[in-house]
């Protein structure tokens, strides 16, 4: 697979450099978040990854990629919080709730960890209308629950949907300072 395009378009082109396969990370999927609750063949695999980027906008760059194959709640209450990761960028684009297996969560206990996670930038379609399998993350996982609040973000640039997945415009976001944010650092 080295030296694969993965993606190419009229602005950017990704190819894979390089791929190693990790340890597995075998984690529930719970038949009231996902659709497909048997997985797949990928199911459980985690990759690391060397892309190049090439893009008209951004230029030309190397970048490590970590792929999980995996439900993202129970990734998150289970491997992540308890490491006390820390994520610099987190993207929520076409968050499950669609056709064709996407889920019944739109991810919006996402906005309840921003800050535990360091986050610094949150990249979001704004999607969060609560589905069934929202309030069941929040009854498995409890460590994502809390008061969701879009007013920790602030907006630093618009993509237009078309720019990005077609399905609304994409906001790039800031998290606003706030005291226990910056005693955390």
């Amino acid at each position: 697979m080295d030296g694969r395009t993965i993606h190419h378009d009229n602005r950017t082109s990704i190819t894979v450099q390089s791929i190693e396969e990790l340890p597995r990370c075998d984690l529930p999927l719970d038949e009231q978040i996902v659709d497909f609750p048997n997985g797949s063949h990928a199911t459980g695999r985690v990759l690391f990854l060397n892309v190049d980027i090439v893009s008209k906008v951004l230029g030309e760059f190397s970048a490590p990629v970590v792929y999980a194959f995996v439900e993202n709640s129970v990734f998150c209450a289970t491997r992540i919080l308890p490491q006390d990761a820390a994520f610099s960028h987190i993207i929520h684009i076409r968050y499950g709730g669609g056709c064709g297996g996407g889920g019944k969560s739109t991810g919006v206990w996402l906005l309840n960890i921003l800050r535990q996670l360091r986050c610094e930038c949150f990249i979001t379609d704004s999607h969060y209308a609560r589905q069934s399998g929202d309030e069941r993350t929040y009854t498995l996982y409890p460590a994502l629950a809390g008061a969701e609040d879009t007013t920790q973000l602030e907006q630093i640039r618009i993509v237009q949907s078309a720019g990005w997945s077609g399905h609304g415009d994409v906001s790039w976001n800031i998290l606003r300072e706030s005291g226990e944010f910056m005693d955390g650092l």
